[in-house]
């Protein structure tokens, strides 16, 4: 049976913003500063759109509660420093993309593993932060990616069923998210992972740009 699409969850960095350099440039000054060893491109790119504590988890062996702890604060100091130099932006056709799954009546959200004043800061500074109805950003819920809570209080909140609802993301944390909700999953393959790796997790759907969304 066809389920038509009203509400749309969307993750935010490598999906509707091209923040890589940022968080890149910002986990490789975390590292220096702790005189920990680097970690290729790769790796590091592999943890985004985890929550910041288990990306550093990924990244440095054997790390110690404490030192993760300073790996995220300064992770956070750092991070303003580098937005500043890598000032994040949308990527393309995505304002005008969100504008128009916005007129056609779709409510759109945002469920990133990001703090929730910067999504709200980033989406406020590029324009398009009136047309979500809800952003959960990673102090906003109990339990963050894959876990299914971030979707499935965003189905609560705004009293939809997991029929109603498709969840688009760039990680195949996005696409386990959603699936284990019981939501239709759309993967795009021009953020973080590999078309490949999205393959893997088996989404409904890859597409490889945004505007394909409002078709």
């Amino acid at each position: 049976m066809f389920y038509p699409c009203k509400l749309l969850i969307f993750d935010f960095d490598g999906t509707l913003g091209d923040t890589a350099a940022t968080i890149l440039a910002t986990y490789h000054d975390t590292l220096a500063e702790l005189n920990l060893p680097a970690v290729t491109e790769k790796a590091a790119r592999a943890t985004i759109g985890l929550p910041l504590r288990e990306c550093y988890r990924h990244m440095v062996s054997n790390a110690s509660e404490e030192l993760l702890d300073r790996c995220c604060d300064i992770h956070h100091r750092l991070f303003e420093v580098n937005s500043k130099r890598f000032k994040p932006q949308l990527y393309p056709e995505v304002a005008m993309t969100l504008e128009q799954l916005h007129q056609q009546g779709i409510v759109l959200t945002v469920a990133s593993s990001r703090g929730h004043d910067s999504l709200c800061r980033i989406l406020d500074s590029c324009g398009v932060l009136p047309l979500f109805s809800l952003i959960l950003g990673a102090e906003d819920v109990e339990r963050a990616k894959p876990d299914p809570f971030p979707v499935l209080l965003t189905l609560r909140r705004l009293n939809y069923s997991a029929a109603d609802a498709i969840v688009v993301g760039d990680m195949p944390v996005d696409v386990v998210m959603g699936k284990e909700a019981g939501c239709r999953t759309i993967a795009v393959d021009y953020g973080n992972a590999t078309h490949e790796e999205l393959l893997k997790a088996n989404p409904t759907a890859i597409i490889s740009r945004f505007a394909e969304l409002a078709k």
